[in-house]
């Protein structure tokens, strides 16, 4: 599929997701799929290693390079949040919040993106969110002067 993508001008990406039965839930899971399809580029999700004990600072510098589509999702595991919680393969419990509301280092990812001259798409992500409306308010709040 990589070959055709490129062939016909398009760009072939996989998204780190959280889920046990995922084989790209982790870091090393992607990494199996990226070092077997070398033009295979990744939509970065930076809520979603939090779900596999990855640390995602970790995950960044190992794809930041083949990033190409960035997902802001912010998770709260710190203090309990509202909305539908996801329990994370570690026990942990993870929380949708607004970007910049969780426990996730996102401004320094943004500002490491921002260096490093990403011109790609990032989109903020709240599932499970009691309310989207609110989420994308207060994230755009929390993201003005910062993103």
């Amino acid at each position: 599929l990589a070959d055709l993508a490129k062939e016909n001008g398009l760009i072939i990406m996989i998204e780190d997701y959280d889920d046990d039965l995922s084989p790209i839930a982790t870091m090393e899971g992607m990494k199996v799929f990226l070092n077997h399809i070398p033009d295979l580029k990744v939509a970065f999700d930076t809520g979603n290693f939090t779900f596999s004990g990855d640390d995602v600072m970790e995950a960044d510098r190992q794809f930041h390079d083949k990033t190409v589509h960035l997902h802001l999702k912010d998770r709260l595991w710190s203090h309990d949040g509202i909305g539908d919680p996801k329990k994370c393969a570690d026990g942990r419990i993870l929380w949708p919040c607004a970007v910049g509301d969780g426990d996730i280092p996102m401004f320094e990812i943004l500002q490491g993106f921002r260096n490093t001259g990403y011109d790609g798409y990032a989109m903020a992500e709240f599932f499970g969110a009691a309310s989207y409306a609110d989420a994308i308010k207060q994230s755009i709040e929390n993201l003005k002067g910062r993103a």
